[in-house]
C-alpha cells in the first residue's frame, strides 16, 4: 500500500473526515518538496501529494507519476465516513506534440523587450515607460495555448558603456547571462530605426552576454518598432539585417541552428506578434506544460505592486532620480471582501540614494508623492482586481546601489544565487 493510499485510509477511518483532511493538508504543506521526493520511490502508477501552487491548486492537490494529469481528489460525502476518488480530468495537451520551454529576450535598453512580452501575453507583466533601462529583474511571463507553453524571460537592457564598479549594473548583466543559460531559444530584439551598420555593432556587443551554452541555440533576430519606418526603408533595413544575421550565424561553430530567422514587428501595434509566438513555440522542445494553464507569471503579487510603483517614478520624475530608487513592499495585508468596505492594506517605501532626491520625490507639501501614490493605487487595484489602501513613504539609504546588504534586501541578489 503506497503513501497516498495510507493517507486515504486514515482519512476514512477517523472521527471526522473534515478534521483529518485538514491534518492531511497540514502534513503535506509541512513536508513540501520532501513529501514529493519520498513518494517518488512508489510505483510509477501511484498517486503522490505535491506542494500547492500559486495558481490555487491547493495543498491537497495531487499528481500522477505517469504524467497523465492531476490525481483524483479525496472528498467527503458530508457524513464524515465516505471518501470518493474523483476521476482525473483529461489533460488539455497532447503528450506527442505539446512543446514547452524558456525563451530569453535580450537586447539594448529601450528596444521594446518588455512591450513585446506584454503584447504576446495580452497582459502587462513587465513595466513599460518611454525611458531606457527600466527593467532590472529577469521577469518571467507565461503564455499557454493548447499546443505549447512558452516561459518568457524578459531581461534588463544590455549596457554598451558600463559604469565602473557599479554593483547594480553587475547584477543586471548577470541576470541577462543567466537567462540565456536557462533558455531553449534566444530572441535578439533590435530597434528597427537603428541604422544597420550601428545595429550590427550593437548586436555583436549584446551577443557577448550570451552564456556559452546559448550560442548554439535557435536565435531569432527581431526588428521591433517596424511601424516607425516607411515600407521601402523597412524593406531595405530588413534585407541588410537578414544578410548580416545569416553570415554571422554561418560563422558560428556548427553553423548555427536551422531554425534561425529574422522577423520584424511592432509590439505597440501588435503587428507580427502572432508570428513571433509561432516561431518561439516551434523552437521549444517537446514537453508537457511546466505551469498551470491559467498562470501568466510566477512572481508573487508583492513583486508586481513594487514594479507598478517604480513605473510611476519613471513616469513622473526625470534624470537620475527614478534610476537611483528602489521600491520595497514592507506590508501586504489581504483583507478585501466583496460586498464590504474592507480593502487590502499595502505599505511601500521608496528608497532614495540621497537626501536631495528625497525632497524631489516628496515635492512641495507632499504633492509629488501624492500624485505617484494615487496613480500607483489605481493601477494596483486594476491589476489585483480588488480595492487597496496604499501608503507610500520615502527613506534614504546612501549609495544603496553599491552595497551588497541593501541590494540583497531589495531583491537584487546575484543571478548565480
Amino acid at each position: 500500500m503506497d503513501a497516498a493510499q495510507l493517507e486515504l485510509q486514515r482519512l476514512a477511518s477517523g472521527k471526522s473526515a473534515k478534521l483529518n483532511a485538514r491534518k492531511m493538508k497540514a502534513r503535506i504543506e509541512s513536508k513540501g518538496a520532501g513529501a514529493a521526493a519520498s513518494a517518488a520511490a512508489a510505483p510509477s502508477t501511484s498517486w503522490a501529494p505535491r506542494a500547492p501552487t500559486e495558481a490555487g491548486a491547493g495543498a491537497g492537490a495531487q499528481e500522477r507519476r505517469d504524467g497523465a494529469g492531476p490525481a483524483p481528489v479525496a472528498t467527503s460525502s458530508g457524513q464524515g465516513s465516505v471518501v470518493v476518488l474523483e476521476p482525473p480530468p483529461p489533460p488539455y495537451w497532447d503528450a506527442a506534440t505539446h512543446r514547452c520551454g524558456y525563451v530569453a529576450l535580450i537586447g539594448r535598453p529601450n528596444a521594446g523587450k518588455s512591450s513585446l512580452m506584454n503584447a504576446v501575453l495580452g497582459s502587462k507583466m513587465s513595466i513599460v515607460t518611454h525611458k531606457a533601462q527600466t527593467t532590472r529583474h529577469r521577469v518571467r511571463g507565461i503564455s499557454s495555448e493548447d499546443d505549447s507553453q512558452i516561459i518568457f524571460l524578459d531581461t534588463p537592457g544590455v549596457f554598451l558603456n558600463r559604469s565602473a564598479d557599479n554593483k547594480m549594473e553587475d547584477f543586471m548583466m548577470e541576470s541577462v547571462t543567466a537567462a540565456t543559460r536557462d533558455a531553449n531559444a534566444v530572441v535578439l530584439v533590435m530597434d528597427a530605426t537603428t541604422r544597420p551598420e550601428r545595429g550590427f555593432e550593437q548586436l555583436l556587443q549584446v551577443k557577448q552576454k550570451l552564456a556559452p551554452t546559448a550560442r548554439a541555440l535557435p536565435q531569432l533576430l527581431l526588428l521591433n518598432k517596424a511601424d516607425l519606418l516607411h515600407p521601402e526603408e523597412l524593406g531595405a533595413t530588413f534585407d541588410a539585417y537578414v544578410a548580416w544575421h545569416r553570415a554571422e550565424r554561418e560563422a558560428t561553430p556548427g553553423g548555427g541552428d536551422p531554425r534561425d530567422d529574422v522577423m520584424h514587428c511592432s509590439a505597440l501595434q501588435e503587428v507580427g506578434t502572432p508570428e513571433l509566438r509561432r516561431w518561439i513555440a516551434a523552437a521549444m522542445p517537446l514537453s508537457p506544460p511546466l505551469y498551470p494553464r491559467d498562470i501568466l507569471g510566477d512572481q508573487p503579487e508583492k513583486f508586481f505592486v513594487a514594479e507598478i510603483v517604480r513605473e510611476k517614478l519613471f513616469e513622473y520624475y526625470h534624470e537620475e532620480v527614478p534610476y537611483a530608487c528602489a521600491v520595497n513592499v514592507v506590508r501586504f495585508l489581504e483583507q478585501a471582501e466583496p460586498g464590504t468596505s474592507k480593502k487590502d492594506v499595502i505599505e511601500c517605501e521608496i528608497v532614495a540614494e540621497r537626501d536631495g532626491h528625497k525632497g524631489i520625490l516628496i515635492g512641495a507639501g507632499g504633492a509629488a508623492l501624492k500624485r505617484v501614490s494615487t496613480a500607483a493605487r489605481k493601477d494596483i487595484e486594476a491589476f489585483l482586481g480588488r480595492p487597496v489602501y496604499l501608503t507610500v513613504r520615502v527613506k534614504v539609504r546612501e549609495k544603496w546601489r553599491d552595497k551588497d546588504v541593501f541590494l540583497s534586501e531589495y531583491g537584487y541578489k546575484s543571478a548565480a544565487q
